[in-house]
This record gives C-alpha cells, sequence and structure tokens, in this order.
C-alpha cells in the first residue's frame, strides 16, 4: 500500500502517463503505462484504491424511521 505523490497523465489519447507511489516501506517508485517497460503498472498489478476521509461532523446524521401502525 502507498499514497500516490505525483501523477501525469498525456493529453493525447493513448499518450505517456505515469505515477510516483510513496509505498509504507519508506521507498518511491515509478510506474508507467507502457506495456514494453518493466516498471508497467498492469504488470506490477496497481491498482488505484479511493479512500474516503469523512469527519463526524460532515457526516449526515441518519434519522430513525418511526413505525407506524396501520389499520388491519
Amino acid at each position: 500500500m502507498g499514497i500516490v505523490v505525483e501523477e501525469r497523465r498525456s493529453e493525447l489519447p493513448g499518450g505517456f502517463c505515469y505515477v510516483r507511489i510513496d509505498f509504507q516501506d519508506g521507498k518511491i517508485r515509478v510506474f508507467d503505462n507502457n506495456c514494453k517497460s518493466v516498471n508497467c503498472c498492469y504488470y506490477a498489478g496497481i491498482e488505484k484504491i479511493e479512500e474516503r476521509h469523512v469527519c463526524l461532523e460532515e457526516a449526515p446524521r441518519t434519522r430513525k424511521k418511526s413505525k407506524k401502525m396501520l389499520p388491519l
């Protein structure tokens, strides 16, 4: 697991792109989208996982639904 510290994308579709990731072991590694490269994201198994941080103050409050009695 690591944190993306830099990401570069080509403006052309299918152009060169790379990502620099700071891993938990303290090493920064660079991966690109070139399938012929040793550092290809696809072959290295790199996946983007978005982690959402929600403060308790900002979290929406859930209301308890009241149970309604229906006539028989």
